[in-house]
């Protein structure tokens, strides 16, 4: 029984033996046969010059020539991992928002839109063996803004500039291509103030809305964070970003926040008396910080508007200068710990403060804000190596459309490969 046991084993082994053999001769034969047929296709290409030759160069270059195109389609075609999107349905996103970094929202998180494309035309073509441009067409993202409005006497001549001026510049911009919306909130407290001689009750009613550019008292509207007083900017932004303009954010609009206040959040009454300083203002430390906290959450710049905290202010029961009132402590700290913090919030979320010392000076620096926020970080996209002079066998792929959905056009492709 032994006997026959060791020699089944050894016939198994001589079997598989055989079989290995033969895997390994059939492997050798197919890559014999893969040169031979490479070496008769260099030949036929090199040294035929008749009609047969030629046609079968012909066919040969078509064929790499086709590959390099599908190769390219292919890619492009590709879904990338985090977003469930394809890299064409991406490239026409960042051709929108001009910016080949990417936030997806919440769950998904940024896509580094080159290095997605670079791994994968490197696996197909080799590195520094392709090349990719794509222009931007010139379009700019819709454009959606809010306002979080102090509604102190104090506030009156900048929100009578604001009420003026900005329906007339959304209207500009909407003839020139720019679809913008602007949504104040106004924070608690019923204000008024005397400008020119005349009573103005700071509210809505204050702004003449349309569709575009509308008013929202910010007491009532559900939101738990809408500012404790009628200063607490800082509240009033987490409500803000929360609500967002009154049609809701749209995904991938340029978002602008703008806090405008001429006192620290929750009012500059800490420093009466003693100086306004951090350590003497915590609470209102707070508020600032739950306005920051939130903006750099949701990725949205904030742009303050420091208000000029000096000179006369009027209201129904009088006008008083603030750079002598009660000490001179609002002018002091408009000047100081309000500009420290504003610039520090403006920094930490990329954004950018800017300072209020005349009136027009508010509507003025959001067009400004505008500008900035709206400037493309790039006007398209340009990866991979440039072909050497050198190269003599560079392939072009017949340029590829790139729809830009958001915007309802075309862009174009235009990659190289070469072996």
């Amino acid at each position: 029984m032994k006997i026959k046991m060791e020699n089944k084993i050894s016939k198994n082994k001589i079997w598989i033996q055989s079989k290995s053999k033969g895997q390994v001769f059939e492997i050798l034969g197919f890559l014999i046969l893969a040169v031979a047929v490479i070496g008769i296709i260099l030949f036929m290409r090199i040294f035929l010059v008749g009609s047969y030759g030629k046609t079968f160069s012909t066919i040969a270059d078509r064929q790499m020539r086709e590959g390099s195109d599908a190769g390219a389609k292919s890619i492009l075609a590709t879904t990338e991992e985090k977003s469930g999107k394809s890299i064409l349905e991406l490239i026409g996103i960042a051709a929108y928002i001009g910016d080949t970094k990417i936030d997806m929202g919440r769950g998904v998180g940024e896509v580094d839109l080159v290095k997605e494309i670079e791994w994968r035309f490197d696996a197909i073509y080799g590195k520094g063996k392709w090349y990719l441009n794509i222009p931007f067409p010139n379009i700019t993202a819709n454009i959606q803004i809010v306002v979080v409005a102090d509604t102190s006497s104090s506030m009156c001549d900048d929100l009578k500039d604001i009420s003026d001026n900005l329906p007339k510049m959304i209207s500009y911009l909407e003839s020139t291509g720019r679809k913008t919306e602007i949504t104040i909130y106004m924070l608690p407290g019923q204000n008024a103030c005397v400008l020119d001689g005349k009573q103005i009750d700071i509210n809505c009613n204050m702004f003449s809305q349309t569709r575009n550019f509308q008013c929202k008292a910010m007491a009532g509207i559900g939101c738990t964070f809408q500012g404790s007083t009628e200063e607490d900017w800082g509240n009033g932004l987490v409500c803000a970003i929360q609500w967002g303009p009154v049609r809701g954010w749209d995904k991938f609009s340029t978002k602008i926040l703008i806090p405008i206040s001429d006192e620290i959040p929750g009012g500059s009454e800490c420093g009466e008396g003693t100086g306004c300083t951090a350590s003497r203002c915590p609470t209102q430390r707070i508020l600032l910080e739950n306005g920051m906290t939130v903006a750099i959450d949701n990725q949205i710049p904030v742009f303050p508007l420091r208000a000029y905290p000096c000179g006369y202010v009027c209201n129904p029961s009088g006008c008083a200068d603030l750079s002598t009132y009660r000490g001179g402590f609002y002018c002091t700290c408009g000047n100081g710990l309000l500009k420290d913090w504003m610039n520090e919030i403006a920094t930490n979320t990329g954004g950018a403060m800017f300072e209020l010392k005349k009136t027009g000076d508010a509507s003025k620096s959001i067009s400004d804000i505008i500008t900035l926020a709206t400037k493309r970080k790039i006007q398209g996209i340009e990866i991979g190596t440039k072909p050497p002079i050198t190269e003599r066998d560079v392939r072009s792929v017949p340029n590829i459309l790139v729809p830009v959905s958001l915007a309802g056009v075309y862009t174009e492709a235009i990659v190289k490969e070469w072996s």
